[in-house]
């Protein structure tokens, strides 16, 4: 079994379950694919998973069973997936392509109109008779109506079949000075329970990444568990301890 560590540190400034992660830490290298070949899933592509889930679905953790996810999320997932793409119409197989890169290739879904995750207003119809989906004029999508400074920290382990990555993330409220600093998405949602502050005029105004490591053992950590299906590793669960 190997375990690694990303020594470098995840900072992000996000919308939680949407938005910017940097990662400071050698890129992929190119692949000598050919044609038609189908190459296998590396740590790379593991963890750069593990970024799109969790700007997703970061804020409606744990997930014991990823077949319990709720229908609109799987889609409202799906089209996240997408939004770096032109979209006015999205064919039902493109959706049914993303669900099973994370998930499997028997993910179950349920092909419906799409509602916009945080006003409930719908944002995508479908279209059953030439199963497609169609964006509404204006349409949105929005994970979350609060935006937040995340800092985490990674490890991982994986064997021929498994894959595991640890993630401890540090939830960070800076419209306080100085910055209150909590343990979980909930807690920094309610302003309960900080773990302790950060003063930020003490580093030249700058959220300094290494500031997690001091908080580590207070840190719950989430573990995304993936299993390996036949070239790619699709989660199972999302879970917190």
């Amino acid at each position: 079994m190997k375990k690694s560590m990303i020594i470098c540190l995840l900072v992000a400034v996000i919308l939680v379950s949407a938005g910017v992660y940097i990662m400071m830490q050698e890129q992929p290298k190119a692949s000598n694919k050919k044609d038609n070949e189908v190459v296998e899933e590396g740590e790379m592509d593991v963890l750069e998973k593990v970024n799109h889930l969790e700007k997703y679905f970061l804020s409606r953790l744990p997930i014991d069973d990823v077949n319990s996810i709720s229908n609109q999320d799987k889609l409202n997932f799906a089209f996240f997936c997408l939004t770096n793409e032109e979209l006015t119409s999205i064919p039902q197989s493109k959706i049914k392509d993303v669900l099973a890169l994370y998930f499997g290739d028997g993910y179950q879904f349920t092909n419906e109109n799409v509602l916009n995750s945080i006003t409930g207003e719908e944002v995508v119809q479908y279209d059953s008779q030439n199963k497609k989906y169609i964006f509404k004029d204006n349409s949105s999508f929005s994970n979350s109506d609060s935006s937040l400074d995340l800092l985490s920290y990674t490890e991982y382990q994986n064997n021929e079949n498994q894959f595991d990555v640890y993630r401890q993330y540090l939830y960070v409220d800076n419209s306080v000075s100085p910055y209150n600093l909590y343990s979980t998405y909930q807690d920094y949602l309610n302003k309960v329970n900080p773990i302790g502050t950060y003063d930020i005029s003490t580093t030249n105004n700058m959220l300094v990444s290494s500031v997690i490591d001091n908080y580590k053992d207070s840190l719950p950590t989430v573990t995304y568990s993936f299993h390996k299906e036949d070239y790619k590793y699709v989660l199972t669960s999302i879970t917190m301890n």
